[in-house]
């Protein structure tokens, strides 16, 4: 089995999971949530505003239930439509299948017993906070009794701090902005550079 964990709503990366899918000749089996957030991006996709090469329904795309007693309607009502696979039916054909799985999908993919030479592929950002570290460290802890390596492949877009402090220097802005930034204080000091951060309702002068 190949296994893959990434954002839930990274469209760009259900994209490229997709293709890989495609390539290596196995099905792409999403979660219910995707398949929600790709049934309300249909219109779009359909018109041609929005470019993915797949929509539930299609024949190399399965929806994973994780069996729930009680669905809710928007759960019952994709599973009418477009039916769906569970562990059972992933452990029966792992060997043909890119499952989306994240920290929160162990117990399923328990279920699922995944045999020898599965793998499962990270593309997520590496923990950034105390509790990430906890979560990423449970994950490991898991795919570990699961006996499935896990392969890192992901590109965050976050620059470090090195580099930004090296872009600032070469660009000389007449003002830094920071709209993404744990500690824009301690940035502004390792920097050495005059920072603004936006506050709500006031407006920023150039």
């Amino acid at each position: 089995m190949v296994a893959a964990s990434f954002s839930t709503v990274d469209i760009d990366r259900m994209r490229t999971f997709f293709r890989v899918a495609q390539q290596t000749g196995r099905k792409f089996v999403l979660s219910m949530r995707q398949a929600a957030l790709l049934e309300f991006l249909r219109p779009e996709v359909e018109a041609g505003i929005i470019e993915l090469p797949f929509l539930p329904g299609d024949p190399q795309v399965e929806i994973f239930s994780r069996g729930k007693e009680k669905p809710y309607n928007w759960e019952r009502k994709l599973m009418n439509r477009y039916g769906t696979v569970d562990s059972q039916w992933v452990s029966e054909h792992q060997q043909e299948v890119l499952l989306f799985a994240t920290f929160y999908d162990m117990l399923e993919l328990l279920a699922t017993k995944p045999k020898p030479g599965s793998v499962f592929i990270y593309s997520e950002s590496e923990p950034w906070d105390e509790e990430g570290e906890i979560e990423f460290g449970k994950l490991e802890n898991w795919l570990e009794f699961l006996g499935m390596p896990m392969f890192q492949v992901h590109a965050s877009g976050h620059a470090s701090s090195l580099e930004l402090r090296d872009m600032i220097e070469e660009l000389k802005p007449k003002k830094v902005v920071m709209v993404h930034c744990e500690r824009p204080e301690l940035f502004g000091k390792f920097t050495g550079w005059p920072l603004q951060c936006p506050e709500r309702g006031v407006p920023i002068e150039a």
